[in-house]
């Protein structure tokens, strides 16, 4: 689980590293101004979107962030573990060597997740529930065992459709 504080720290000692201010960082990751302060504070946990802006913005891979010790492989994510306010679990705490970044994402039945984009690539697979999964401008239904595999780069975004939850199970790579 990821702490607050040691998160916030991180956050401010690479911004600071950089000489930007906290507007410097709200412009150029599209982060509120109030939601960064409360982050550094150590009074917010970020969604995931925020997260993977503010990692982009500092030139940073999402996972120095979020790690908050080291564990020795295999690194074991349990079922019963809690998820953030957006519905996102983190599955490879703590593993700071990683090329990738595993995620459990349960998407609400009436919520769209926001347009993103971010650096590397991205593997999604449906576990429960349909989705549409929007892509530079294109749009697919994906079903149970379904799976889309994209450059990130390009702005896309996914919902669960037919008024239920969908479960998927994302997984980022960015290149270092």
């Amino acid at each position: 689980m990821v702490n607050q504080t040691k998160l916030g720290e991180r956050i401010k000692a690479y911004r600071e590293n950089l000489s930007m201010t906290v507007e410097d960082l709200s412009l150029k990751s599209q982060v509120d101004v109030r939601t960064i302060f409360r982050l550094e504070n150590g009074t917010l946990l970020p969604g995931m979107g925020a997260m993977f802006r503010l990692a982009k913005a500092l030139g940073q891979r999402l996972g120095t962030f979020m790690d908050d010790q080291y564990a020795e492989d295999p690194i074991i994510s349990r079922a019963e573990e809690p998820m953030d306010e957006d519905g996102v679990k983190m599955m490879a705490h703590g593993k700071p060597d990683r090329n990738m970044d595993p995620y459990w994402i349960v998407l609400d039945e009436k919520g769209t997740v926001k347009s993103m984009e971010f650096e590397g690539e991205f593997f999604l697979l449906v576990i429960d529930g349909e989705i549409e999964l929007n892509y530079g401008g294109k749009t697919d239904t994906l079903k149970r065992g379904d799976s889309a595999y994209f450059n990130a780069l390009v702005k896309h975004n996914y919902r669960a459709i037919g008024g239920k939850r969908a479960t998927i199970v994302g997984i980022h790579y960015m290149p270092m």
